[in-house]
């Protein structure tokens, strides 16, 4: 019989550990450091990539769910992707989560 990440949520047991661990995991701490020399580090509130990381990934969800996502799909199908939207200039400006049975790797 073949199990795909999808039909394994049909069980209980399972669909409880993905949440568990979803869950705890999106709601660690997200903080963007900055190396300093070769053994410290700082914070870094003012990075291009703070506010979609840490608040808002896109207009649908919050960074929590977002991240949320992305974990149950790396505990689902062993990976986890997302689209990066970018404005003129280049810069991250949303961040969506694609289906990982829907991309191919090449």
């Amino acid at each position: 019989m073949k199990v795909s990440g999808d039909s394994a949520l049909a069980f209980s047991a399972v669909f409880n550990a993905v949440q568990i661990i979803a869950g705890t995991v999106a709601s660690l701490p997200l903080i963007l450091y900055r190396r300093v020399g070769e053994d410290g580090k700082e914070r870094q509130h003012t990075h291009p990539l703070y506010e979609v990381l840490h608040n808002l990934p896109n207009p649908e969800m919050t960074s929590y769910t977002f991240r949320e996502i992305l974990q149950q799909h790396l505990l689902l199908h062993g990976n986890a992707y997302a689209e990066i939207i970018r404005d003129v200039t280049g810069r991250t400006i949303e961040l969506w989560p694609w289906n990982p049975e829907k991309v191919e790797v090449k």
